[in-house]
């Protein structure tokens, strides 16, 4: 198999003759079909610096000025920006990290760790009732020979075996750390199917407005691209409002969080009349339309996501 870098004459996907960098039927680059691993490193970073160099002129328009992006990707003005599908996806990672951060981030789940009697080893085991921890106790208490040390305190005992070199720890769990490990738990799963159930909600946003606006007569790709540059934003937004709850007293950051909030709406009012060119009183009423619907499917998704978290924690009977 051919494995050089050489332009061919025929495009390898289409057959097209080609004598250019590109096939001008299908698009493809006119290289060989295998390239070294030094080629895609390359491909990597040059699409990593490319979308760098993009950043700044296609974040400026998206945070203040509704609707421009959209316009500009359907005018067919698209090389000098981010590709609206890798700018959402960029975003959203960034906000969904800095929320699982915020909200306690990820937790060891391991409930019951048995000792292994086979290999010299340290297990951790966290009793989760008072009697169990008690009974130990007692055991432990009534006598053990030379070669085994207890150290007991309140919340934990800690037994060391000398002719095995086996440690066990039992750590007593209080009603409080239960519910705490819940509570930790299930934010982690929370916000593990979070970003799956938003990336789901694209489409359906997207199928909302070519519903609101099928006199149009528009391609339901141009309402997905409305769809990713108003999700992108708004995970922008719903960053600043996590941070500045985070860091920002709680009065402060109240007063910010508030105000992010209208220009969250806002902001969608007048993207919507920007790029749908309709009056503001049918943009008003296509604007609530959309906003009832979209936050009624928004909030069965949340609630199904909330259910199987608590179904996965032990929280729910089934």
């Amino acid at each position: 198999m051919d494995l050089s870098t050489e332009h061919k004459t025929r495009c390898p996907n289409c057959g097209t003759a080609i004598d250019d960098k590109y096939c001008p039927h299908c698009g493809q680059e006119n290289k060989n079909r295998i390239v070294s691993l030094r080629l895609m490193l390359e491909d990597v970073v040059n699409n990593f610096l490319t979308l760098d160099a993009r950043l700044p002129q296609t974040l400026k328009p998206l945070l203040i000025n509704p609707g421009f992006l959209t316009r500009e990707y359907i005018a067919g003005r698209r090389a000098r920006y981010a590709r609206p599908s890798r700018l959402y996806l960029g975003i959203s990672v960034v906000f969904f990290f800095m929320l699982s951060v915020v909200s306690g981030g990820q937790i060891d789940t391991t409930i019951y760790q048995a000792p292994d009697e086979d290999n010299a080893s340290v297990d951790t085991t966290r009793v989760r009732a008072d009697s169990l921890y008690a009974q130990v106790s007692a055991v432990l208490a009534a006598g053990l020979p030379a070669h085994v040390e207890v150290d007991r305190s309140e919340t934990s005992i800690w037994v060391e075996d000398d002719s095995t070199d086996t440690e066990i720890e039992l750590e007593r769990a209080t009603t409080d750390i239960l519910q705490e490990d819940v509570r930790t738990q299930f934010m982690s799963r929370f916000t593990n199917y979070l970003p799956k159930m938003m990336f789901v909600m694209l489409p359906v946003f997207a199928l909302l407005l070519k519903l609101l606006y099928l006199r149009r007569q528009r391609y339901y790709v141009g309402h997905l691209i409305f769809a990713f540059n108003y999700h992108s934003f708004a995970f922008l937004i719903l960053l600043a409002t996590t941070l500045a709850t985070a860091l920002l007293p709680t009065a402060v950051g109240g007063v910010v969080n508030a105000l992010f909030i209208v220009y969250l709406h806002g902001y969608l009012f007048v993207a919507m009349y920007r790029v749908y060119n309709e009056s503001w009183g049918q943009t008003l009423l296509k604007f609530f339309v959309l906003y009832v619907c979209y936050t009624t499917v928004l909030g069965v998704g949340l609630v199904g996501i909330v259910m199987i978290g608590l179904q996965q924690v032990g929280e729910l009977p089934f």
